[in-house]
């Protein structure tokens, strides 16, 4: 099973995420369902998910 994680910087806050909000957020394009989230960090996991480190725009 593949999963794609954001994690929340300072808070903590993980969030599973689709493997189209994923990529978007991979490739720098905003998504509607979180519109204040910055991303400054992606890793391929070897399962072929992604992890998304993020942080909220003030």
């Amino acid at each position: 099973m593949v999963v794609n994680e954001l994690i929340i910087e300072k808070t903590g806050e993980r969030v599973r995420l689709t493997d189209g909000e994923a990529e978007a957020f991979r490739s720098g394009r905003p998504l509607r369902r979180y519109p204040d989230i910055k991303v400054t960090a992606t890793y391929r996991l070897q399962d072929g998910g992604m992890s998304i480190y993020a942080r909220r725009a003030a």
